[in-house]
C-alpha cells in the first residue's frame, strides 16, 4: 500500500533539480593586439547609452553577478604612465586584478569613456531557499535509501552492539570507491549514522588510514596490467618518452600519499615493491626515484 509520505518523498525526488550554472559559460579569453575581448554572449545592443539598472538586470535574468575592474584604479604606475603618454588605446600589458572569492571569469575587456575596463562574471550565489531546497531533496533521497535498508534487515545501525562505530566508518570509506547509483546517499547515511552516534570525525581518519593498503590493492592491481602495457610498447618503440612518464607517475602518485602522510613509510615501500615487481616481471628496467628520496 502507498502511504502519504511515501508520495510525499516522491514528489519531493520528482521536483525540478536545481539549475548548477548559467548559460553563460567560461570562453578561453584571446585578446587583440591592444588587449581586448569580448565574450560571444556579451548584448551586441549595449553601448555608452546602456544604463546600470539595465546591465543589472540582464545578468541577473542570467543568473550572473558582475564585477567591474578599472584600468585607471587598477594598473601600475608605470603602464598608465605609457597608456597617457603615447595616447595609443593598448592596454595589452594589464592584467587586470581577479576579484575577491571564487568562480569569477572575464566576460569583457573593453575601451570606455573613462578608460579600459574588465567585467568578470560568475554565477550568483544561491538564495538561503534554493540552499534548503537542495538539502531537502537529498535528505529525501536519503530516507528512500534508509527505507530500503530496513526492508532487507539492516536496520539496528543505532545499537553498538549490533554495529560498531568502525564498521560504520568502513562502510562509509567503502563508499568511496563504489561510483554506482546511490553512492552519494550511502555515504551522506553513514555519516549521519555516525553524527548521531556523536563520534568523533578522527574515527574516519583512523579507518581509513588502516584499509588504505586493503584500498590500494583494489587500485593498484591495475598498475601490474599497465605496466606490461608500456613495457611491450618499450620493446617496440624504444624512443617512446610515454613510457618512462607513466611509469614515473605510478611511483609519484604513491610518494604523494607518503608525503600527505595518507600512508606510512612501510606501506609506501610495499607499494614501491609491488610497482617494481610489475616492472620485473615484465622484463624491462626503468630509470625511477630512489625509496630514500621520500
Amino acid at each position: 500500500m502507498t502511504t502519504s509520505s511515501h508520495v510525499e518523498k516522491c514528489e519531493v525526488l520528482a521536483s525540478p533539480r536545481l539549475r548548477l550554472t548559467s548559460a553563460i559559460r567560461p570562453q578561453p579569453v584571446e585578446r587583440d593586439k591592444d588587449g581586448y575581448w569580448t565574450h560571444p554572449g556579451y548584448p551586441d545592443h549595449w553601448d555608452e547609452g546602456t544604463t546600470s539598472a539595465e546591465i543589472t538586470g540582464w545578468f541577473s535574468e542570467q543568473g550572473l553577478e558582475s564585477q567591474v575592474v578599472e584600468f585607471e584604479f587598477d594598473a601600475s604606475d608605470e603602464l598608465q604612465d605609457m597608456w597617457m603618454e603615447t595616447g595609443e588605446p593598448s592596454c595589452s600589458l594589464w592584467n587586470p586584478t581577479y576579484p575577491d572569492g571564487r568562480g569569477w571569469f572575464i566576460f569583457s575587456i573593453h575601451d570606455t569613456e573613462r578608460g579600459p575596463v574588465c567585467v568578470w562574471v560568475r554565477p550568483c550565489a544561491l538564495s538561503v531557499k534554493e540552499d534548503e531546497d537542495c538539502v531537502d531533496r537529498f535528505a529525501a533521497a536519503m530516507k528512500v535509501k534508509l527505507a530500503a535498508a530496513r526492508s532487507k534487515g539492516y536496520a539496528c545501525w543505532h545499537s553498538p552492539d549490533a554495529c560498531s562505530s568502525q564498521q560504520l566508518a568502513e562502510l562509509l570509506v567503502q563508499q568511496l570507491n563504489k561510483g554506482n547509483a546511490g553512492t552519494f546517499e550511502d555515504i551522506a547515511n553513514f555519516a549521519m549514522m555516525l553524527h548521531q552516534r556523536d563520534e568523533e570525525p578522527s574515527v574516519l581518519a583512523d579507518v581509513f588510514r588502516c584499509m588504505l593498503p586493503s584500498l590500494l590493492g583494489q587500485l593498484y592491481p591495475q598498475a601490474s596490467s599497465l605496466l606490461r602495457t608500456l613495457c611491450q610498447l618499450r620493446r617496440t618503440e624504444t624512443n617512446s618518452p610515454s613510457v618512462g612518464y607513466w611509469f614515473g607517475l605510478l611511483v609519484g602518485h604513491a610518494a604523494s600519499l607518503a608525503q600527505l602522510n595518507l600512508i606510512t613509510g612501510e606501506q609506501f615501500n610495499r607499494l614501491f615493491e609491488l610497482i617494481e615487481n610489475a616492472r620485473d616481471n615484465a622484463g624491462k628496467s626503468f630509470p625511477i626515484a630512489r625509496k630514500e628520496a621520500i
